[in-house]
């Protein structure tokens, strides 16, 4: 024993001398503006603050006048032309907000004081030159429940209660308004019937719901016009056998809005299975996709999904053995027969992880799936062809150690598809190490990103950067119980980079909520370095740590910062920090690009908007 903890104490001083010949170079302030602010003792910025799709407006929700009492404020990224975008609280006060795809118009949703309904209303972004009202005269109910933008940012969908308490119906208005043109787009309900779901077509075509409302406790899926009217609304799915019932859980649309697929009971009440129609219909063109069950067998509807590419879709279900689950691939539109299944036969009490199933490959060529196959209890990956057949799934990780599995629901596929990262305990059981292997590697064949050298040490949490190039983990690989952030070539080559090495001396410090930027470039984390009960928002490169810069500040003895998110542009930092008062967050921008003198809107190369 006394050898084995010799050696582990020259490990962990071996480490610290390597960290020590890191870069630590004192970092920069970074160029930082306050979009709301100074505020009260009272007011706060609501953490679903966030940027346009253009990066031009933060739109952020603010109780600035009472407390609790939110109203909808936007700011131009700049720091200029801020004005309030929503009627005055004591009209109304701002629960939630959407930004339309073109980053023209806000939509938010507003409770009345007088009577606590919601109402839905939509508003110029770049000031309220108008306000309309977007959902129906209020007869009955609490108002809205859900609503949604079109991609084509023309139109809102909206579901709520307006007509009959307690009855959710659906409705549609054009995002510009005006007040008034509303428009149902389900046909009457039967007496208690109603909407239960709605998606919106990716062409914004159609509107595809699901709800009882032709007969009550039999909910059905219908199509319609998203501009309706109901009349004009098709009923998709076959009529059911007697006793069974729709599955809501299910509405998935084509990317080309060329077919809708559901699920329900519809031959047997015992078997959920799943069908495949036009999105506009008729319900006699719907073609059953999963092969016949066995008895009592069913297909799992938590984990459908459709390929990226919309060609094939990909699901799971007890359909071969009872209680046995297995994930099988077919044709959008079908025939059933021509579904093939993707997981090998498994073990004795082995399957597919019902929690965990499986992921398809961005381009749509392959699918991981999580599962106890090849031993029972102890959870793998394994990859297979988008098509199959199952014979041709390899294992993707290395054999465990006893004890040792690849974690629930640590796996992701690179944007490239070129490679699959995990996490899982497979050298030392209950240490999880970070690995990742190649889409076309032998089984088992994956290389260790993160090299655990010393005990306990774990990974905690993982990202892929946007370009593919590396990952960025978080994890105690040095110190017990001290999450830092490192990054590595995701195909393993090189070493792996420290990215918060300014923590090594720091015994209470460490890191907490982090982002990759979208190109994959920097690194933004919350750490707190200065004092263990105050986090600060800190900026890295992820390649080699360089660039260290420090985005909140300036601090006072309580002041916290908190991490938003990345612009999409990968330019700036949204934050809130409490710099003014103490547990009162104000809406911050940390942007060495668009605050700097040296920014020129014009230049093709630099942010422009796309908002006249």
């Amino acid at each position: 024993m006394p050898p084995i903890r010799t050696r582990s104490f020259c490990i962990q001083i071996a480490l610290i001398g390597m960290l020590l010949l890191l870069p630590l170079a004192l970092h920069a302030e970074a160029v930082r503006l306050q979009l709301f602010g100074p505020g009260s003792s009272f007011s706060d910025i609501a953490d679903d603050a966030r940027m346009s799709p253009d990066g031009e407006w933060a739109v952020a929700r603010w109780d600035a006048l009472t407390d609790g009492v939110f109203q909808l404020y936007a700011v131009r990224r700049d720091g200029t032309e801020r004005h309030q975008l929503s009627i005055s609280a004591a009209i109304c006060s701002v629960e939630s907000f959407e930004i339309s795809p073109d980053s023209r118009y806000v939509v938010y949703e507003c409770e009345r004081p007088s009577d606590n309904v919601r109402e839905l209303r939509s508003v110029p972004i770049s000031g309220p030159a108008f306000q309309a009202l977007l959902s129906p005269d209020w007869t009955a109910g609490s108002g809205i429940r859900e609503y949604a933008i079109s991609p084509d940012a023309a139109r809102v969908v909206l579901r709520g209660e307006f007509d009959v308490d307690n009855i959710d119906e659906l409705w549609s208005a054009p995002i510009a308004g005006p007040t008034g043109t509303t428009v149902k787009l389900n046909p009457p309900p039967v007496l208690n019937g109603e909407v239960d779901e709605m998606r919106i077509a990716p062409d914004s075509s159609r509107v595809v719901f699901f709800g009882d409302v032709g007969q009550v406790g039999r909910p059905e899926f219908w199509s319609v016009p998203i501009a309706g009217p109901g009349a004009s609304a098709i009923r998709l799915n076959l009529a059911p056998a007697a006793g069974a019932t729709m599955s809501g859980e299910a509405i998935l649309i084509a990317p080309d809005s060329s077919r809708v697929v559901y699920a329900g009971y519809l031959d047997n009440p015992a078997s959920k299975e799943l069908w495949s129609v036009p999105l506009a219909g008729p319900a006699a063109s719907s073609v059953k996709l999963n092969p016949a069950p066995v008895a009592n067998g069913s297909v799992a509807t938590n984990h459908l999904t459709l390929t990226p590419d919309g060609a094939r879709v990909v699901f799971h279900g007890d359909l071969r053995v009872d209680e046995r689950l297995e994930i099988w691939s077919v044709p959008v539109a079908g025939p059933a027969a021509s579904a093939v299944r993707l997981s090998p036969t498994p073990v004795a009490g082995g399957e597919i992880n019902n929690a965990d199933a499986f992921l398809v490959s961005p381009d749509s060529t392959y699918v991981v799936m999580h599962g106890d196959l090849a031993t029972d209890g102890a959870s793998e990956l394994w990859r297979v062809p988008i098509a199959g057949p199952a014979a041709s799934a390899v294992k993707v990780n290395p054999t465990p150690v006893a004890g040792g599995s690849v974690g629930l629901g640590d796996y992701e596929i690179s944007p490239d598809s070129a490679r699959i990262v995990f996490s899982g305990d497979l050298v030392t059981d209950a240490r999880y190490e970070l690995w990742s292997a190649s889409r076309n590697a032998a089984a088992g064949v994956a290389v260790n990103l993160s090299t655990i050298t010393v005990t306990p040490g774990d990974v905690t949490s993982f990202a892929i950067a946007g370009d593919s190039s590396r990952v960025v983990f978080k994890g105690d690989l040095v110190f017990a119980d001290k999450d830092w952030i490192y990054s590595r070539n995701i195909d393993g080559s090189g070493s792996r980079q420290s990215l918060s090495p300014e923590l090594l001396f720091l015994p209470d410090a460490d890191v907490g909520s982090y982002a990759v930027s979208a190109d994959g470039r920097d690194v933004v984390y919350e750490a707190n370095p200065d004092d263990p009960t105050r986090t600060e928002i800190y900026r890295r490169r992820v390649a080699d740590g360089s660039d260290f810069q420090q985005l909140s500040g300036p601090a006072q003895a309580f002041t916290d910062a908190n991490l938003l998110h990345i612009t999409a542009d990968s330019r700036g930092t949204l934050y809130l920090s409490d710099v003014n008062f103490d547990n009162a967050d104000q809406l911050w921008i940390a942007d060495d690009w668009i605050l700097t003198a040296n920014f020129e809107e014009g230049d093709l190369f630099e942010w422009t908007s796309s908002v006249p």
